[in-house]
């Protein structure tokens, strides 16, 4: 009994250390664990105050972004603004510049001896192959070169045309004293010439008997009435009147008809397709019947070949000028 009871104590005792151990343990583990939720909680931190770093920077970063942009954006609007009105004043410079050489351009034609000539091209009946007339072109040899047109052109942009009209006009009457018998000397003349007075006293100084006024279908008419009326004016000082250009424009039967002219000229594209099956022959052959029907004359204007001579007669076109018949030439005279 004794030495059972002494063995329990020991027991006892060796169980009471083992406890205290275990007691041990569960405290270093816990102290441990403690630690390392320190630590992860002091790592949170750092990442939390890391991340708010970052994003303090970021919203650092975003607030300057804005004023860069800003402040380029000023700039280019300056830029750009300082700069547009600089290129508008500059065209502005240069518009009355430009306006004013072409105007003395014109003025020299005007005024320079040998700057505007005038040249002659006969007009033949095309039977007989006897010259009816001759049509006075003028032309511009100390240049620029271009064609004839585009100095009229530039004269009425600078308001010169009626003066440069009227002097080519005077020009050719002082050939009108080479003029065979019989012929007629055809001048050019725009809308606002004929309407004008210095034309009709210009006529009334010639042989307005021996004038064919020819005005092109291409030029528009601003007055009607006014035209019509200058029209009357001339034909009753004797001048005749040419429907130039026919077939060029998009009303040339109204024209005629509106016109009543003594001539109807063919225009040089549709003496080009006379001979062919396409609607210029067509349109040729339209208003050369038309012009014979009201009474007036038609001449083809622009001949080339002795073809479009055989292929105009058998439509009974009267009359023919171009290179084929006559080349121009700086004088009056009858071949």
């Amino acid at each position: 009994m004794i030495a059972g009871n002494t063995g329990e104590s020991e027991g006892g005792a060796e169980s009471a250390e083992s406890r205290r151990k275990s007691s041990r343990t569960r405290a270093g583990r816990a102290s441990k664990s403690s630690k390392s939720g320190g630590r992860a909680r002091s790592a949170g931190s750092r990442g939390e105050k890391s991340g708010a770093g970052r994003a303090s920077g970021r919203k650092r970063e975003t607030a300057k972004r804005p004023k860069k942009s800003a402040a380029r954006a000023s700039k280019g609007a300056t830029r750009r603004r300082s700069t547009r009105p600089k290129k508008s004043a500059a065209r502005a410079r240069k518009a009355p510049a430009r306006r004013d050489e072409r105007t003395d351009r014109i003025r020299g034609a005007l005024e320079r001896k040998g700057a505007l000539v005038m040249v002659y091209q006969p007009i033949f009946e095309l039977r007989r192959r006897h010259m009816v007339g001759t049509e006075a072109l003028a032309r511009f040899p100390q240049g620029p070169e271009r064609p004839t047109e585009e100095w009229f052109e530039e004269a009425e942009e600078v308001g010169l045309r009626l003066e440069l009209e009227l002097a080519a006009i005077r020009a050719a009457l002082a050939e009108t004293a080479r003029l065979p018998s019989g012929a007629f000397l055809a001048l050019n003349a725009s809308p606002s010439t004929v309407v004008s007075d210095e034309l009709r006293e210009i006529v009334a100084g010639a042989s307005p008997e021996r004038l064919v006024i020819e005005v092109s279908e291409r030029r528009t008419v601003d007055d009607p009435d006014a035209f019509g009326k200058s029209l009357g004016e001339l034909r009753g000082s004797g001048v005749r009147i040419a429907l130039d250009d026919a077939g060029a424009g998009a009303a040339s039967l109204r024209r005629i008809e509106d016109l009543a002219p003594d001539f109807v000229k063919l225009d040089i594209s549709l003496t080009r397709q006379i001979r062919g099956h396409g609607p210029g022959r067509a349109m040729g052959i339209a208003l050369a019947q038309f012009a014979s029907e009201v009474g007036a004359g038609v001449i083809a204007e622009g001949i080339e070949t002795r073809h479009q001579v055989r292929a105009l007669r058998r439509l009974h076109v009267r009359y023919g000028q171009g290179n084929h018949l006559a080349p121009t030439k700086p004088f009056i005279r009858e071949d």
